[in-house]
């Protein structure tokens, strides 16, 4: 049919930024970028319910109309298939996160990459998500968060999460600038307690100052090395020499914390 036909042209359109499958299914689609505002061309509905083993879709940056991401979220092929999804910079705000939450997270049964950078997410935002998560047991391992405004309160509510092993399967979370100051950051810091999954926490650019650098670093301390942490990236947060000198001895590691310790 003509829908049909247009469908397949648009996927079709974007030369590299698809790729196949040897079968010739369509497992990955960049639209990154795309100035998109006006919507897509074709039904998202039947345009994405045709790519039914796509496993990577990035619609990152395209203003695309938060009717029409919802709606290709809500394609049941997308929510049972997709492996890492990138909807960053599309202006999402709380409700848009709260819609990935009640309509899109708990279906996701294979997502291990979410990445909803810089949509103006809040701390009731991102406890929506969090609970999501923790509710259906959706395995994300790498959660990118940067430039939102998540503040203490969404740290909190992430701290919560990663507390309970049992509901999170994350290993990587990035956190850089979202206002986050001591008491987000001494929630985090206590979740090493009791989740060795953890490898990696981006923390670059808020405000955790010294009180919150020192959370980390005694809990680092107490656990003496058993900890999964690898890296804590710490820069631009107001933490003074001597702290991020504390913090790369207790993580044992001169560079992996990410700050100026000379």
């Amino acid at each position: 049919t003509t829908s049909a036909m247009s469908s397949l042209k648009f996927a079709s359109s974007w030369g590299d930024k698809v790729g196949f499958d040897n079968d010739g299914y369509v497992t990955m689609l960049d639209l990154g970028g795309k100035r998109l505002y006006k919507g897509l061309p074709c039904s998202p509905q039947e345009t994405f319910g045709r790519f039914s083993r796509l496993v990577t879709l990035n619609i990152a940056g395209t203003d695309l109309p938060q009717q029409d991401i919802m709606a290709i979220l809500a394609v049941s092929n997308i929510q049972s298939n997709l492996q890492s999804l990138y909807l960053g910079g599309n202006g999402l705000g709380e409700e848009g996160s709260q819609a990935i939450a009640s309509l899109f997270l708990p279906m996701a049964k294979q997502l291990k990459k979410l990445d909803l950078r810089y949509n103006d997410i809040n701390g009731r935002g991102m406890a929506a998500l969090t609970r999501a998560i923790a509710t259906a047991q959706c395995p994300v391992q790498c959660l990118y968060m940067e430039g939102n405004q998540i503040r203490d309160d969404g740290a909190q509510a992430l701290a919560e999460l990663l507390d309970n092993p049992r509901k999170s399967s994350i290993r990587e979370v990035f956190l850089g600038a979202n206002h986050i100051q001591a008491q987000g950051a001494q929630a985090l810091a206590k979740t090493l307690y009791n989740n060795k999954a953890i490898t990696k926490i981006y923390l670059e650019g808020n405000n955790i100052g010294l009180t919150g650098a020192n959370s980390f670093s005694s809990v680092l301390e107490e656990l003496e090395g058993d900890t999964g942490l690898t890296n804590l990236y710490v820069d631009n947060n107001n933490i003074g020499k001597e702290g991020s000198k504390r913090l790369a001895k207790a993580l044992n590691s001169d560079t992996a914390i990410g700050d100026a310790i000379a």
